[in-house]
């Protein structure tokens, strides 16, 4: 017997040793090592990121792909930089192209990106290794994008610039074929391979999704290697999707040119976006199971799909099923959710008339009263607010405790679960207060209510996307239903399940993630009462989505003895007194556990302006998390913050502490010089140095340099213009140092005429920078031209030192410097 289990787990093992693929994890690992903490943070167009695509560059060299090179960026969007793709080729039998990609970015100065996504970019890397030595069917294209945290701006280059526009790829090859936008039958995309927990497959474009053969196959494939934990997470792409894609990742631009794509990322609640997202924080184990999905679904493809088309559809997956309903599908659902909600209109209506009309006593020709309590959709708003006002005390209550403003940060999952006890008292003191209010006893009025205000979400859903106009037509349906049937315990029952579609919508899978980020980008955001006004607008926005159950409850309450029974029994001292007993043990609870750890610290903000025009400097402080506690070190000051205030100016000065000479501008105005009959178009350019202006006063500058002479490269730069729309009439600006590189710039236009030209080159560019503007509607003196220049570093030009246990110190001096032309 014993014999026969040993067999059998043997028998098991070697099932599974010889599912998987030889993908080396050890391989991938050295790749994440190298990218992350040898040559660390990799912003876009930034020299680390440069460094980053010359090493991949040479290993995909070295690992024998036919051809490889680096593409510059010629028309990035929003901004001049440097960036680029570093692209390996694989030549095969065919003009057929699948491409693996994952972006080599990071999203930031100061976070090394390891998970997010030097990992990605090491499955990759290795993918190469191993693809680069074989004879295929399709040609194989392993692209590293960069700038995807900027927008995706490195693979709408490479789909935009290098296959539409033809761009040669194959250098000193004897290929008959240059492969184009058609080429590409499939994309696959890798961003974050991090550990064996949950791994999402994104099949979204921006409006169409990869087909569902696709979909199909990735999941029949990943559970074949014997993993586990492939979800979708359908909640948060709906809403994502009806932002029209607030965050995505490379596979999107090839589905939104009609290409066959796939992304695959790892749990996105890990400290990503932060400087923690490092190799201490990494689990190298996700790289082998996200390179062996990859290497399965390029074998299984290599000789062809099925076709070469995207589809629009709503997908749920169940375990090993993918679940795709067409959007048809769910505009007749929602059609037949408003038709019931209607028909039930009529039928509640219908019953109401029949009591109004009948008399009080047989043979009487009195009606009975009609119920009393007007306003009561407006009484159910306020006591609506109860409730969430309350759960939103539970954050302030273990804040005050805590002397912490952000106490949920490392763990936010014990907090909603107090602030769910705080919305239970709420409901008991609703209870209690609500026969002040005097509301209707007529059950019809509140389902009237509900059901119109349930139609109002409908159709503000609908005209965002279909796909989120479910959830409300979920919720309108078992409200209506619950006013239908007849039997109480199905009325209840129906009424519980209502608000589940929202509430999972609002708590989705991506909702921690959501709360961090917004915590992290909150830091960049000046004003002392921000959060007072957020706060206020979340208890607004539950107090308003929740408000046609609230109103769908009070229907059923007043035809529902069993119901009412409930809520009597609810009503009791015993209730509240157990619910205040649980508070106070989560609070206790609570109280002793670290809102802050290694993985999840504060971040704080130390901002030092430099104004050179008003010769004014001053260092702030600002967090979402209060200050106390961090330590200064500047001059010969040492001190120790010890308000609880989220945002300080630490140091303000009238003059500036240091010597700007290494960040100067020059500015020099140039004229057009018409000679020979009006109607030529030849003329001559001649200079005018434009602190000379008094002796050109009678002259109309039409173009403007600028030397930007700065010695150390800074972080980014912003160049604003702004001047009279007639102004910008044929304007144009390109740097002189490359003539053949593209100036990227934006306009737009205030109500008051005035138009603004925004410059932006992000990340570190090189200095310096000669810059040539051309002013071509400039007509006279009095056409002015306001320049903001802007140059950010991420370090503190002027010496500081900060310090606090379990805190993010993210550093920013700005030089300001405003000139007219």
């Amino acid at each position: 017997m014993k014999a026969k289990i040993v067999l059998f787990i043997i028998v098991i093992l070697s099932m599974q040793i010889f599912s998987q693929t030889e993908f080396s994890q050890e391989n991938a690992e050295k790749y994440v090592k190298v990218l992350a903490s040898d040559i660390g943070p990799r912003p876009m167009g930034s020299p680390a990121e440069q460094r980053a695509l010359k090493f991949a560059l040479e290993k995909f060299k070295s690992f024998g792909c036919d051809t490889a090179f680096i593409s510059e960026m010629i028309k990035p969007k929003y901004t001049n930089t440097s960036s680029g793709n570093v692209v390996g080729v694989k030549f095969g039998a065919t003009q057929k192209v699948i491409v693996i990609g994952g972006h080599l970015d990071s999203a930031g100065p100061e976070i090394p990106g390891a998970i997010d996504n030097a990992s990605g970019s090491a499955v990759v890397l290795e993918l190469a290794r191993i693809l680069a030595k074989r004879d295929n069917q399709s040609t194989l294209f392993f692209v590293l994008f960069g700038g995807e945290e900027y927008g995706l701006v490195g693979s709408e280059n490479f789909l935009e610039d290098i296959m539409v526009e033809g761009i040669s790829l194959y250098k000193g090859k004897n290929i008959t074929y240059q492969p184009a936008l058609d080429s590409i039958i499939l994309m696959l995309n890798v961003d974050m391979a991090n550990g064996l927990g949950d791994i999402e497959i994104d099949p979204h474009g921006a409006e169409l999704n990869a087909p569902r053969w696709l979909v199909k196959a990735a999941v029949e494939e990943f559970y074949n290697l014997g993993y586990k934990n492939l979800i979708y997470t359908v909640h948060a792409q709906t809403i994502n999707n009806s932002v029209r894609r607030s965050a995505s990742s490379d596979h999107e631009n090839f589905i939104n040119h009609g290409i066959p794509a796939l992304d695959f990322t790892t749990d996105i609640n890990t400290p990503i976006h932060t400087p923690q997202d490092n190799l201490e924080n990494f689990d190298p184990r996700g790289l082998k199971r996200s390179g062996d999905l990859i290497l399965r679904l390029v074998e299984r493809f290599d000789n062809g799909i099925p076709s070469r088309n995207v589809e629009e559809y709503w997908m749920y997956l169940i375990g090993k099923y993918p679940i795709f309903l067409p959007i048809w599908a769910l505009r007749v659902f929602i059609a037949f959710a408003f038709l019931i909600a209607v028909l039930t209109v009529i039928i509640k209506r219908r019953k109401r008339l029949l009591v109004y009309n009948a008399p009080v006593i047989e043979n009487s020709s009195t009606p009975p009263p009609r119920p009393k309590g007007k306003f009561t959709g407006i009484k159910v708003l306020i006591l609506s607010v109860i409730p969430f006002l309350l759960a939103m005390f539970a954050f302030y209550l273990i804040g005050w405790l805590k002397n912490l403003n952000r106490p949920w940060y490392a763990d936010p999952f014990p907090y909603f679960l107090n602030a769910f006890l705080f919305l239970l008292v709420g409901f008991w003191l609703v209870f209690h207060i609500a026969k002040v209010f005097s509301l209707t006893s007529c059950h019809y009025s509140f389902y009237f209510k509900s059901a119109v205000v349930m139609i109002i979400f409908l159709a503000g859903a609908l005209l965002l996307d279909t796909k989120l106009a479910i959830y409300p037509a979920i919720a309108l349906l078992f409200i209506s239903l619950s006013a239908l049937f007849k039997n109480q315990y199905i009325k209840i029952l129906l009424l519980t399940l209502a608000p589940l579609p929202i509430l999972r919508l609002i708590f989705n899978e991506w909702f921690y993630f959501t709360l961090r980020m917004y915590v992290l980008h909150s830091v960049e955001i000046p004003g002392r009462h921000t959060q007072l006004f957020v706060n206020a607008a979340l208890i607004a926005f539950f107090t308003v989505v929740f408000f046609p159950f609230f109103l769908a409850f009070g229907s059923i309450y007043r035809e529902s003895p069993i119901t009412q029974n409930i809520v009597k029994k609810f009503k009791s001292v015993k209730v509240f007194a157990t619910l205040i007993a649980l508070i106070i043990l989560m609070n206790f609870y609570l109280y002793m556990q670290p809102s802050y750890n290694q993985i999840w610290q504060k971040p704080v903000l130390v901002k030092q302006t430099f104004d050179i025009n008003n010769k004014k400097f001053y260092t702030i402080l600002r967090s979402p998390e209060y200050l106390n506690g961090i330590k200064i070190k500047y001059q010969n000051n040492d001190t120790i913050i010890s308000a609880t205030e989220k945002e300080i100016v630490l140091i303000e000065m009238d003059s500036l502490p240091i010597d700007l000479k290494n960040y100067k501008i020059k500015m020099v105005g140039e004229y057009f010089e018409s000679f020979g009959h009006q109607d030529d178009d030849e003329s001559v350019i001649k200079p005018v140095n434009y602190k000379q202006w008094e002796k050109y006063k009678d002259t109309v500058l039409n173009i403007m340099h600028a030397t930007l002479n700065l010695k150390y490269s800074p972080y980014k730069i912003d160049i604003n213009l702004s001047g009279k729309k007639h102004i910008f009439k044929d304007f144009d600006v390109y740097c002189e140092d490359n003539l053949n590189k593209f100036s990227i710039w934006s306009m737009h236009q205030d109500s008051s005429g005035i138009e603004y030209c925004n410059l932006k080159y992000y990340y570190f560019p090189e200095v310096p920078i000669k810059l040539c503007f051309n002013f071509g509607g400039r007509k006279s003196k009095e056409d002015t031209v306001k320049v903001d220049f802007r140059f950010v570093y991420n370090y503190p030009l002027y010496p500081v030192k900060v310090s606090r246990e379990n805190t993010n110190f993210i550093f920013r001096s700005e030089i300001i410097k405003e000139e007219v032309f």
